[in-house]
């Protein structure tokens, strides 16, 4: 297995040594690749949801699923571009308000790595994580997310029940 400075791995083994570039030496032989989602925050619960899709511009959002933890919200997005141009989606402006007045942000986890898609090829499809700050259980959730290409820009509004 290869592994790259700052991957998450599951294994059963010891530390044998620490040479000298003070790198670790491990011994397992079982080692397996993970991330940050399912070593340092999983999720408490998974709402997945169906037929949350709006296509404006030519291109497609769906909202998947909906992942809540102790220190953010996860939304998992598909996103079809159907048009001959490049769009941009403001991911960083992206807001979900609850109880029409409280607003949670974009929270870019940089530990987590997540695929933030911040824009969508012509004639291509993508999915991705945009992480928020935690959201209370129990309240009506609208996420809004702008979606732009050259020439035109347009609001995507989804309304759901977070869990």
């Amino acid at each position: 297995i290869y592994l790259n400075y700052g991957d998450y791995i599951i294994c059963s083994g010891y530390i044998d040594s620490i040479n000298i570039e003070k790198k670790i030496v491990l011994v397992s032989e079982d080692i397996q690749k993970s991330n940050y989602i399912e070593i340092v925050d999983p999720p408490l619960t998974t709402s997945v949801l169906e037929n949350i899709t709006q296509t404006k511009l030519g291109c497609t959002i769906s909202i998947e699923k909906i992942e809540h933890t102790p220190f953010e919200t996860r939304i998992f997005i598909s996103a079809s571009n159907n048009t001959n141009t490049d769009v941009s989606l403001g991911i960083s402006n992206s807001i979900i308000t609850q109880q029409t007045t409280q607003k949670h942000y974009f929270k870019n986890n940089i530990e987590a790595n997540y695929n933030i898609p911040f824009s969508v090829k012509a004639n291509q499809s993508i999915n991705g994580i945009i992480p928020f700050e935690p959201l209370q259980s129990g309240f009506e959730c609208e996420f809004s997310l702008e979606v732009s290409s050259n020439v035109k820009r347009d609001n995507f509004i989804f309304r759901f029940d977070p869990y």
